[in-house]
């Protein structure tokens, strides 16, 4: 049989061991046959009485204890048959087990079945040395059973056993099942100690979320009358594809007061939907003019299919805008007429300078505005020259250190000048620097190539094209030939390569006068189509 090791403490966590020991000294009254559990290793649990042969002899005096304690150990090898111990006692053990576990053994000992052997117990005495008298008189106490009468009670001990492993079964069982609730009355505990954790964490992200809700209510609140006040035009767009055919189309969600008090409202609209995925890929704003009105459209993607067009009416700023460049453009024109009163020569190396350096500038594709400033700052960028002597500027010969040195003043009496216009512009920074070469050697701050913007350095290479190539009061014309050399020379050294590349191409190309550069720039800023509104 299957043993496991359970200890007298645990077995009576098992057992009611108070009750089996009322119980089975009750049995012993009525049998007289004393009965012990025992446990698998061999000891005592519980005993009834016990016959006074074993208790004075058998169990503590020299050999025969040691053969009790022998046969006690071995008691799991008799299984359910009455056998004789080694002092020729008769005994009978029935297994007691928890499942298939064997845990203790019920045995009956200390009886015989027929009249004692007298010779062989006194074998026994004589080894041991006791009181023969005595040892007489408790052997002829030993009880002697028929066979009849011990398998009634052995038949008696069975069933007394089943009704024990049937308590057995049912206390383990109630026993498992109080562990099993315990351990679930703990995962319960645990898991509602993690519920009110979770529940404390949801009532402050559902407080949170209040605070937010809230705060989104008013700022919704707050941007849905920011917009509907404000003066600009503003409508969401659902964007969808067309049914059967390739392409999207667009349905107005919502927009402003404003939107619907702009003029030309059905034009509008339709450059709004015509242009809508073009203002969203480029990113930028796009202007466009109805009829004598001007327009300025923005869009940011809301959602996959939701866009907010913003429409702003710049007419007003437009006409500023215009008159201001009239003014811009009337007032270079003046002082280009003040230059002619002052020295004639310069007056019309200026316009010469502008033609090339504008179509220079229009060949390296520069903006717009870079082109308009490269041809303004041309225009003006010997305006310094009207305060050096017209002996000085007319000289046939050449100048003198002292001569060149007061020439040189002339880029700064123009920074003087033209420092308190707001051209919008960076017209001064190129007159400025029109003198300045890459490498540093230039005039008046030696700046070098980074520091150099791209329009100075293309009216440096015209500039100085224009002035070998035009008769000056001290020598003739030097021609073109010697132009274009000198400059290749210089190219990468003195002056930008990409600019020395234009000005010797546009010098050979169909030559423009300066109505032709004027009637380019009107154009152009006439074409509000895809500019930026911070170009305008």
């Amino acid at each position: 049989m299957k043993k496991t090791n359970v200890t007298k403490q645990a077995l009576g966590e098992i057992l009611d061991l108070e009750f089996l020991d009322t119980y089975i000294n009750q049995i012993y009254t009525f049998t007289n046959i004393p009965i012990t559990i025992l446990d698998e290793e061999g000891k005592i649990v519980i005993a009834s009485e016990w016959i006074d042969l074993c208790k004075k002899h058998m169990r503590t005096n020299g050999i025969t204890s040691l053969k009790c304690n022998a046969a006690c150990s071995k008691i799991n090898e008799s299984g359910h048959k009455i056998f004789k111990c080694p002092n020729g006692l008769c005994m009978y053990s029935v297994p007691i087990k928890i499942g298939k576990d064997v845990v203790a053994y019920l045995v009956l000992s200390q009886f015989l079945m027929e009249k004692p052997d007298i010779e062989f117990f006194c074998k026994l005495f004589e080894k041991e040395g006791e009181d023969k008298n005595q040892f007489l008189s408790d052997l002829s106490s030993i009880p002697v059973v028929s066979n009849t009468r011990i398998q009634e009670v052995i038949s008696f001990l069975d069933n007394f056993v089943l009704l024990l492993h049937n308590m057995i079964e049912k206390k383990v069982e109630t026993k498992e099942l109080e562990e099993e609730i315990v351990q679930n009355y703990e995962e319960l505990e645990a898991s509602y100690q993690d519920i009110s954790g979770l529940n404390e964490q949801l009532i402050l992200l559902n407080s949170e979320l209040n605070l937010k809700n809230n705060m989104i209510s008013t700022k919704e609140k707050r941007y849905r009358v920011l917009i509907e006040k404000m003066k600009q035009g503003t409508l969401v767009l659902k964007k969808s594809k067309k049914k059967n055919t390739e392409g999207f189309e667009y349905q107005i969600l919502e927009m402003n007061p404003a939107m619907k008090n702009l003029k030309n409202k059905k034009e509008l609209f339709e450059f709004v939907i015509q242009n809508v995925d073009r203002c969203l890929n480029k990113k930028q704003k796009l202007l466009d003019h109805i009829g004598n009105m001007f327009y300025e459209m923005e869009c940011t993607l809301l959602a996959d299919t939701e866009i907010m067009v913003c429409v702003t009416d710049i007419t007003e700023v437009y006409e500023k805008l215009n008159i201001k460049r009239k003014q811009m453009w009337e007032l270079v024109t003046a002082m280009g007429k003040l230059v002619e009163k002052r020295d004639l020569y310069t007056a019309d190396h200026q316009k010469k300078v502008a033609i090339l350096a504008t179509k220079m500038a229009i060949e390296l594709k520069l903006s717009d505005r870079q082109i308009e400033s490269v041809y303004i700052a041309s225009m003006l960028h010997d305006i310094g020259k009207i305060s050096i002597p017209a002996e000085i500027l007319t000289k046939p010969d050449k100048l003198t250190n002292i001569e060149y040195e007061l020439m040189k003043t002339h880029v700064s009496n123009a920074n003087d000048i033209l420092r308190y216009i707001n051209f919008a512009l960076p017209i001064t920074e190129i007159v400025m620097q029109h003198h300045e070469r890459i490498d540093g050697s230039g005039y008046p701050e030696h700046l070098t190539e980074e520091n150099i913007i791209m329009e100075a350095k293309i009216v440096a290479v015209a500039d100085v094209y224009e002035a070998i190539t035009s008769h000056r009061p001290y020598r003739p014309s030097l021609g073109c030939e010697y132009a274009r050399k000198y400059l290749d020379e210089e190219a990468g050294i003195l002056y930008d390569i990409s600019a020395v590349n234009a000005c010797k191409k546009m010098a050979n190309s169909v030559p423009w006068e300066i109505e032709d550069v004027e009637k380019y720039l009107r154009m152009k800023t006439s074409e509000m189509f895809e500019l930026q509104f911070d170009s305008v």
